[in-house]
């Protein structure tokens, strides 16, 4: 096969990957939130945050360390082999003992017995997380897509079958069991050569080196939704944390649909034009607002028929999580700015500066959050959001440094899409209080498109009004793929 067609392959088989893990996943969950209570929810996304601390270890890290050695060194894959395992095996050991404190600590009984059987799951990942990385490092998106859609529809069957023979948030325990261990399983069938156990002591020190580097941004990026689960589940309980959970995942499955699949692509393209100053300074600003004008109208027109959509997905699970999942949604300009300038900031070799922003991002929001869940869950969640207002000047001041062009002209490029979609929201809501919510009340779907039908029709006006130079950028670009 020739390079193109290899790569048009790879390109085809990674948006089958990308929407494999995020949509099976984000299906089955929404599947069982309908039979499962907020309590059991709750219990769960606390046990499983601190489980996803552990698996942000294995993942981030040893998968790319191997890439980056891309069989150089003999012995390395074993050596991060035996590594891996032995790191895994400690963590399981580690939940397994702190599981009945944990639950006794948060007042849930459910937490501990979640706790105790996810123990296996780290173990069951490191089995398969080197793997993985020599999947990846011969670009065989084939079988990762292959494994992932596999892994995921059997362990959505088994939890979906659990939920409805009414076992509760068992079903969500079985469901990361089934699909860790079925994946770990298949990634180490499907990898190129097997890596095995062996330790080599010259190696050591590099692999751990390899592997702390490449996955720390990664691991203490992925802190951030775990600590807010762990935090708010131990002063406002279970209940509290699972209202927050399902606002966490709707928010989490929109974020993935809109801003995952280009960030995927940001940082090779960045990674072009890194030697180009001025070029590099005007393909940020020009992606920040393109992205920003195709994202804002989705968060916060999603945060105005929330109210409707969220209690037809989940039933009565949905109406507590209508507000979270709103005041969530509000901060769609930051988090484009930081899907994207984060993988601008690495292109240029300013890894280092992307790093210390997760760190300033996750100790603000835990600080925040600890204030804050006090009061309400309302109030984490507000706390939550605004902390990445906060940290947007020194990210925008960040990125001109480095990258060039003003702050002022990034800022403004994600904020003016930001200002016309929150008209469009506000005017959808008014529109519904003023007469769709009188005169389709009784029709929830017919309501539900009437509200997507106004905000769009709002929207292209006050996206050419507001958010001028973004739209006529868009336009732009639509009609060169067009001709």
């Amino acid at each position: 096969m020739s390079l193109a067609k290899q790569a048009a392959a790879n390109a085809g088989w990674s948006v089958v990957l990308f929407w494999a893990r995020f949509g099976i996943n984000s299906v089955v969950f929404l599947l069982l939130a309908r039979w499962l209570s907020t309590d059991e929810i709750g219990a769960y996304g606390v046990a499983f945050g601190l489980v996803q601390v552990f698996l942000a270890v294995l993942t981030s890290g040893f998968p790319e360390a191997v890439i980056r050695d891309d069989g150089r060194s003999k012995g390395y894959a074993d050596t991060a082999q035996s590594i891996a395992m032995l790191a895994g095996l400690a963590m399981s050991i580690f939940l397994l003992i702190i599981a009945q404190p944990l639950g006794q600590l948060y007042n849930s009984p459910h937490m501990g017995q979640y706790m105790l059987l996810l123990a296996i799951v780290p173990t069951a990942t490191a089995f398969g997380t080197v793997s993985e990385g020599l999947i990846r490092s011969g670009l065989e998106l084939r079988r990762l897509a292959i494994r992932t859609m596999f892994a995921l529809t059997l362990a959505g069957i088994v939890a979906i079958w659990l939920a409805a023979s009414g076992y509760g948030g068992l079903a969500l325990v079985a469901f990361t069991i089934v699909n860790n261990v079925v994946a770990a399983l298949l990634n180490y069938l499907l990898a190129p050569t097997r890596p095995k156990l062996g330790l080599d002591p010259a190696l050591v020190p590099r692999v751990v080196s390899d592997a702390t580097g490449m996955g720390l941004r990664g691991v203490v990026k992925s802190l951030i939704n775990p600590a807010l689960l762990l935090i708010a589940g131990f002063f406002l309980g279970t209940t509290a944390s699972g209202e927050l959970y399902i606002a966490v995942r709707f928010v989490t499955l929109l974020s993935s649909l809109t801003m995952m699949p280009a960030n995927f692509v940001s940082l090779p393209f960045f990674s072009k034009v890194q030697h180009q100053p001025e070029k590099r300074a005007r393909a940020l600003r020009e992606a920040v607002g393109t992205m920003s004008l195709v994202t804002a109208p989705l968060y916060l027109g999603a945060a105005a028929i929330a109210p409707m959509l969220l209690p037809l997905i989940l039933g009565t699970n949905g109406l507590p999580a209508v507000l979270l999942v709103q005041i969530m949604l509000l901060q769609s300009a930051p988090a484009v700015l930081n899907n994207l300038g984060l993988n601008a900031l690495t292109s240029v070799g300013k890894k280092d500066l992307a790093l210390h922003y997760a760190v300033a991002q996750l100790t603000v929001s835990i600080v925040f959050v600890c204030v804050a869940a006090q009061f309400s869950v309302q109030a984490v969640v507000l706390t939550h959001t605004l902390q990445y207002y906060l940290l947007m000047p020194w990210l925008v001041s960040t990125l001109a440094r480095h990258l060039g062009g003003t702050g002022t002209a990034l800022g403004l490029a994600a904020m003016r899409p930001w200002l016309a979609a929150a008209t469009m929201s506000g005017l959808t809501m008014l529109v519904d209080q003023l007469w769709l919510s009188t005169t389709l009340a009784t029709l929830p779907i017919v309501h539900l498109l009437a509200l997507v039908a106004v905000g769009a029709i709002l929207y292209v006006p006050l996206a050419l009004l507001v958010a001028n130079q973004e739209a006529r950028l868009l336009i732009g670009r639509v009609r060169q793929l067009r001709s």
